[in-house]
């Protein structure tokens, strides 16, 4: 983003506008998201309406085999897992992903006037860490867990090409929905499909929580409303922060080049 005079700089300056417009585009969709989960009300379950819902509760599987972890070994309906290195390029270090995965299955969340089936599919999910593990490169090998280790297999990172000597620090995450856990959910009510109408028990037992085929937001969360806006507040403030500096810089280093100054 430095001012001159040459072809490249003009191609550089033009470049950093629009990763600003893009950082400005992501701001107002996260704006519009947290306007969205504001202004929708909770509901309780028994009163659930087709469409935008909010509800809070307590996790009940769906089915009687759960799933396992692989790295806590918890009994879940929701695990996934990210394994990242620490690399550095010149003075700047950034965490790169070279794997992940997960696993998860519909459950129900249940408050004190019923339950209702949640598919977790499409839905961003936020939820607190399980497990993590960190370490530098010298000392990584010596106590890596074995959960750890065969994850590393799994994902073939454990030749020098795709491993050693290509990083800094090393971390692993993980994060699970466990039964009886409580989470916040807004999404979308829609009939389930793999109910028949005549064979429902009560008014929501046909019900299932889905993503919206028209974009509406769809979060699952661990923590409460209050903490979902706020965290929304942070990143919406960081965009328009980010986009604004790019632009600026953008648009004085193009003024430089018009006008050579």
């Amino acid at each position: 983003m430095a001012s001159g005079g040459g072809f490249g700089d003009v191609i550089l300056q033009i470049v950093a506008i629009i990763v600003g417009a893009l950082c400005y585009r992501l701001g107002f969709s996260l704006l519009k998201k947290k306007r969205i989960i504001q202004n929708t009300p909770t509901s309780k379950i028994r009163s659930l309406a087709m469409g935008k819902v909010e509800v809070n509760g307590e996790v009940v599987p769906a089915k009687e085999e759960l799933l396992k972890s692989p790295l806590s070994g918890k009994d879940c309906v929701y695990y996934h897992y990210t394994i990242e290195k620490q690399v550095k390029r010149g003075k700047i270090s950034s965490w790169e992903l070279l794997a992940r995965g997960g696993n998860k299955t519909d459950f129900y969340i249940k408050d004190d006037t019923g339950k209702v089936l949640i598919n977790p599919s499409g839905a961003d999910i936020q939820l607190k860490e399980s497990f993590s593990f960190d370490c530098s490169f010298f000392d990584c090998f010596r106590r890596t867990p074995l959960a750890v280790k065969q994850l590393f297999v799994k994902h073939n990172l454990t030749s020098y090409d795709n491993f050693f000597g290509k990083f800094n620090g090393l971390r692993v995450l993980e994060y699970v929905i466990e039964p009886k856990a409580r989470l916040y959910i807004m999404g979308t009510a829609e009939d389930n499909p793999s109910v028949e109408e005549a064979t429902a028990q009560d008014g929501i037992s046909d019900i299932i929580i889905t993503t919206s085929k028209s974009g509406d937001p769809y979060v699952i969360s661990d923590s409460p409303e209050k903490k979902i806006i706020s965290n929304y507040r942070y990143y919406i403030f960081f965009a328009f922060f980010v986009g604004t500096v790019f632009i600026f810089f953008a648009l004085s280093g193009l003024l430089s080049i018009l006008f050579d100054i």
